[in-house]
């Protein structure tokens, strides 16, 4: 069963992330830039346009997702796998980043 709940936390993870880098790309659609701040649980606005009413955030442990490259110009956004065996919250195994 612990199994199960692991692989559906990860697919969540994907879905989150592919989700927030959509948000991230309408961003940069709309201002010729990304936003440099990402809080979990908050809207995501880019200029006067609300893109993403809420941020998800990790379904094991509701923390932010780690942010290892975060700027006006380019992103990377990554979470840590639990099925690989060496979950931790801090690893990245699976990671979007800036399309431009």
């Amino acid at each position: 069963y612990s199994t199960v709940q692991k692989k559906g936390r990860d697919s969540r993870r994907k879905a989150d992330l592919k989700a927030i880098q959509n948000a991230m790309e309408q961003c940069y659609s709309l201002n010729n830039e990304y936003p440099t701040s990402l809080t979990g649980g908050s809207a995501l606005t880019c200029g006067s346009e609300t893109v993403m009413d809420s941020l998800p955030v990790d379904p094991k442990d509701g923390t932010d997702y780690i942010k290892s490259t975060l700027t006006t110009s380019a992103y990377t956004i990554c979470a840590d796998l639990e099925g690989d065996g060496t979950w931790n919250g801090s690893n990245c195994d699976c990671w979007v980043s800036s399309l431009q």
